[in-house]
């Protein structure tokens, strides 16, 4: 496993805290984790606790290998580090625009990377733009965290045709529901429906939960303050369940390589 991106059309839909405590979780393991906040608004960085760059990240994308490896942080975990995100990020689908091969920058940039991490995961910026489509065709595995409700779910099907248009035959998809409410019906109803396989769910979820918000007061991964919660266990099961699948699918490719 490489490199993976939770991203989403829809903003607010917990796509920065699971790229942050999956992160963490893979760090955690004694995995070399790179976490980048493509962000403008930085939420990955402050929930880290790190200041955000002075208007530097946009020049991740304006050299070579040692533009990227001169903005790469420690952060205060063992074996996490993380590409900063700062408001200069605003500009960046306009360069990318004006790029000679615009679709496959990010790519450029991940090279060096990947030999470097053994995992990178990007926290990308909702809505669909020419940064959406770097990250899609850069990436291998791609996680859409979704809100169980009717628009949402609609938001995921106009989501899932995109993605096929756009990426590499072997890129895998997982949608997952998140902020998941299990006193509200609808949301009972919806999850149970698709949760067994249906449009590619994963079995794990992520409830609506006041831990997951308790992030941005202690500036910190879930499980480097809480354990035990329903939320934090959630996490982990995802994160398991993504290493599975993904374990999974490698030996399958191998097996037909052979």
């Amino acid at each position: 496993m490489s490199v993976i991106a939770c991203y989403n059309i829809k903003g607010g839909v917990g796509k920065t805290s699971a790229a942050i405590n999956l992160a963490y979780l893979a760090a955690l393991e004694g995995k070399k984790t790179l976490l980048w906040d493509l962000d403008l608004q930085g939420s990955a960085t402050y929930l880290l606790g790190l200041p955000a760059p002075e208007r530097k990240s946009l020049k991740v994308f304006h050299g070579g290998k040692s533009a990227v490896k001169k903005r790469l942080q420690p952060t205060p975990y063992k074996n996490l580090d993380i590409l900063p995100a700062d408001f200069s990020l605003h500009e960046l689908n306009r360069h990318l625009d004006k790029a000679q091969k615009p679709t496959i920058q990010l790519r450029k940039r991940l090279e060096s990377l990947r030999k470097k991490y053994d995992h990178i995961i990007i926290d990308s910026p909702s809505g669909y733009s020419m940064l959406s489509k770097n990250v899609i065709r850069a990436i291998d595995l791609l996680l859409i965290p979704v809100l169980p409700n009717a628009l949402a779910m609609d938001t995921f099907e106009t989501l899932r045709k995109q993605v096929k248009e756009d990426s590499a035959e072997d890129l895998l998809v997982f949608p997952f529901f998140s902020m998941v409410d299990r006193r509200k019906q609808l949301h009972r109803e919806v999850t149970g429906l698709h949760v067994n396989g249906t449009r590619g769910f994963l079995h794990a979820s992520i409830p609506y939960s006041s831990k997951i918000e308790q992030m941005a007061t202690e500036q910190a991964p879930l499980a480097t303050f809480d354990t035990r919660s329903a939320a934090a266990k959630a996490y982990n099961a995802l994160w398991n369940e993504i290493k599975t699948n993904v374990g999974m699918y490698e030996r399958v490719k191998q097996i037909k390589m052979w």
